[in-house]
């Protein structure tokens, strides 16, 4: 399932589908996108060229909830 496809979702159904709050996951977001834009920023003033290429922040995050014990 897409993210554009979670929006729609009721809060049950995304923290049963994702572990967490949609809330938190934005918040989750917000700070993924703000480390990667400082990132790729740091590596074009460095002049550094990128590899391959690597997983979207969407992706990753839906994988965070799966990697950490559940309490």
């Amino acid at each position: 399932m897409r993210y554009e496809q979670t929006k729609k979702l009721s809060n049950r159904q995304f923290k049963r589908l994702v572990g967490v709050q949609q809330r938190t996951f934005d918040e989750m977001i917000k700070v993924l996108k703000d480390a990667a834009s400082l990132k790729q920023t740091l590596l074009l003033s460095k002049q550094v060229k990128l590899g391959r290429p690597s997983f979207s922040l969407l992706t990753i995050l839906a994988g965070i909830p799966n990697l950490l014990p559940h309490c």
